[in-house]
């Protein structure tokens, strides 16, 4: 009985059993929590892991990765985040040697920079009406208890995706790689649509558009190794990497108007085109630029003009005819005396003064530039008679882009005058004037003027592009036809200045810039009358009175100026010191005696033919400049930008 009862108790569960297996469960789930803890903390060490998600920076998150470092038995988190610049479409090299992609609006550029796709084109709608979109319902509460409603509605998702007014998490700079894309497809959309224009008219001849590898100013992006243990602490976002002068001109391009750019205390801020760029420093970093979507933007007849050129206007530099080489990389700085490089400073007020002194204007003409209370043009500021005498032309043949940034101070509107008709009234001029005409009485052959009648010709066969543009598309548009006409105008200027000496263009220059200055801001009868006579003119003989003015006392006064000028001056290259009149004025001057590059004295009836002649070459050139580009009535250099140009300094964009 006993031994049974003993038998019995062995079968029962032993209690110190049941206390074991709880502690090893126990002991378990502590180790599996501290094993836990020790791998959280260890992820937990890869700070900025989840500050590269793919909300935050789109596709690049795929190169997000954590590195584990056994030195220090942590995680590092690498990435890679872009380094934006500009350069020509043909470029291979970057600041990071890596492959350099080129942005161009294609569906490969997108996937290269992994920008979002904006390419999708919205799903068709079938012939009956109904939409193929997503579609969700949504619930109404009803308004009576025994009612209830249902009401569907279609959301267009594109639509939505396009909208980033809530993604305040979003790194700006995958933005603006994607509005750098937009920019080039669909401007390059809105060309085809001018090709096919053009390509349609009878007797229109075969356009080749330019190929984008040939384009001198494209945006290029390279994928920079980065990590997160270099990141400043208040910064959460990845950052795009490029230099201040690459920033102004990316802001150019997209068609952004600075309205602040203080370097003093490092504020920044650009508008336009439905965008928005501010900067400011931050510590630890450097200065810091957001970008961000305000509005709808378009890139069509606005786009800027993919010119090398476009590096210079950008900081209000203007680039002559007379520069023989463009320096593409800005290496240089600019010197205090830019104007030996060919470029013109247009930025600021007192820079369009020591432009005009660097002319050898007098002081009273650089004193009224400086200040604001004095008339600084007619109908428009002479800021922009200059430009469009001198500069290089930024069009590029072929293409039907005409925009360009404003290097000057003042603003483009026109408002109050047509280019036009003002280049109508310039043509009638040139045959109908008495000036023109006293200029050549004393030549020998007034019939066989060597430049003059070509220059009729070519007045003559613009006017006729332009009668024509007006028949086909509207006074306000452009043809790729016109534009042509435009450009070989200005190359035929070129061509003649080119064989002129350039110091004579010069005091031509001068004395017509200071003879316009003097005429707005004299209160003296005879100019009174002129310039009233322009002021009070109706908007149809506005164009004609102008001409009018120009012919009638500007011409003969530079032609009066100019000889005077040289006489005093009494270079080798001229011997004017004889008066009119004398044995050595006398006697007429056949057109081979006219040569332009000779080293031969000239006589002042010469000197009179060449004057006339540079004169109307330079208003007839700043004619078909300003009509060939256009600006946007907001653009102005707000502040001195030419110290910038070429700058190196590394900037941000979060």
């Amino acid at each position: 009985m006993s031994s049974n009862d003993s038998g019995g108790g062995n079968d029962k569960p032993d209690a110190e059993l049941y206390v074991a297996v709880v502690s090893l469960v126990i002991a378990l789930i502590a180790l599996l929590g501290t094993v836990m803890q020790v791998l959280q903390q260890y992820y937990a060490s890869a700070t900025g892991f989840s500050n590269c998600d793919r909300r935050v920076i789109g596709k690049w998150h795929n190169y997000k990765e954590r590195r584990f470092k056994w030195k220090e038995l942590r995680f590092e988190v690498r990435f890679k985040a872009p380094v934006v610049f500009v350069c020509p479409a043909d470029n291979k090299k970057g600041p990071v040697p890596d492959v350099v992609w080129i942005i161009d609006g294609s569906p490969k550029s997108q996937e290269d920079t992994m920008t979002d796709s904006i390419g999708a084109q919205p799903p068709p709608v079938p012939v009956d009406g109904t939409s193929t979109l997503p579609r969700f319902t949504l619930r109404q509460r009803p308004t009576n208890s025994s009612l209830k409603q249902k009401i569907t509605r279609t959301v267009d998702r594109d639509h939505e995706k396009r909208i980033h007014t809530a993604d305040n998490e979003r790194a700006t700079w995958l933005t603006m790689l994607t509005e750098f894309q937009r920019m080039e497809m669909e401007s390059s959309s809105w060309q085809d649509t001018e090709y096919g224009w053009h390509s349609g008219r009878p007797g229109q001849p075969r356009i080749d558009p330019p190929v984008f590898a040939d384009r001198k100013l494209a945006i290029a992006v390279q994928a920079k190794p980065r990590s997160w243990d270099t990141m400043p602490p208040n910064i959460k976002k990845p950052y795009a990497t490029t230099t201040m002068c690459h920033l102004v001109e990316m802001a150019a391009m997209l068609g952004l108007h600075w309205k602040e750019f203080d370097r003093s205390s490092d504020k920044y801020r650009a508008e336009g085109n439905g965008y928005v760029l501010t900067g400011s420093h931050v510590p630890d970093l450097g200065v810091v630029f957001n970008f961000q979507i305000s509005g709808k933007c378009k890139f069509g007849d606005n786009r800027v003009v993919p010119s090398t050129h476009v590096k210079e206007f950008a900081f209000g530099l203007v680039p002559t005819v007379f520069r023989t080489q463009d320096d593409d990389r800005r290496l240089g700085s600019i010197a205090e005396d830019p104007r030996d490089r060919g470029l013109l400073l247009l930025g600021s007020t007192n820079e369009v003064a020591e432009t005009v002194a660097w002319f050898g204007c007098n002081t009273r003409t650089a004193d009224i530039l400086r200040d604001d209370s004095k008339k600084h043009g007619h109908l428009f500021p002479i800021a922009f008679e200059i430009l469009g005498m001198l500069s290089k032309p930024l069009y590029i043949p072929n293409m039907s882009f005409r925009m360009v940034p404003n290097p000057t101070v003042y603003t483009w509107d026109t408002k109050f005058f047509n280019l036009r008709r003002m280049l109508d009234g310039f043509r009638s001029q040139l045959e109908n004037s008495e000036a023109v005409t006293e200029s050549y009485s004393n030549v020998a052959t007034n019939e066989t003027a060597p430049h003059l009648q070509p220059l009729r010709n070519k007045a003559e066969t613009v006017c006729d592009a332009l009668e024509k543009q007006k028949a086909d598309r509207g006074e306000n548009e452009f043809s790729l036809g016109l534009c042509h006409a435009l450009f070989h105008s200005i190359e035929f200027c070129d061509k003649y200045l080119a064989g002129v000496r350039p110091k004579l263009v010069q005091v031509v220059l001068r004395e017509h810039i200071q003879e316009i200055l003097r005429m707005v801001n004299s209160e003296g009868e005879a100019e009174k009358s002129a310039i009233g006579q322009l002021m009070d003119a109706a908007p149809e003989q506005r164009h004609a009175v102008f001409m009018r003015v120009y012919f009638d006392h500007v011409l003969p006064h530079v032609i009066k100026t100019c000889i005077q000028s040289i006489r005093r001056r009494d270079t080798p290259m001229m011997g004017l010191n004889s008066p009119p009149g004398s044995p050595l004025a006398s006697p007429p001057v056949s057109p081979e005696s006219r040569q332009r590059g000779g080293n031969r004295n000239l006589t002042t009836e010469m000197v009179t033919v060449q004057v006339t002649e540079i004169w109307c070459t330079l208003v007839f050139r700043m004619m078909c400049w300003l009509l060939l580009h256009d600006f946007h009535k907001n653009d102005r250099q707000i502040s001195s930008k030419s110290e910038v140009w070429g700058s190196r300094l590394p900037v941000y964009i979060c």
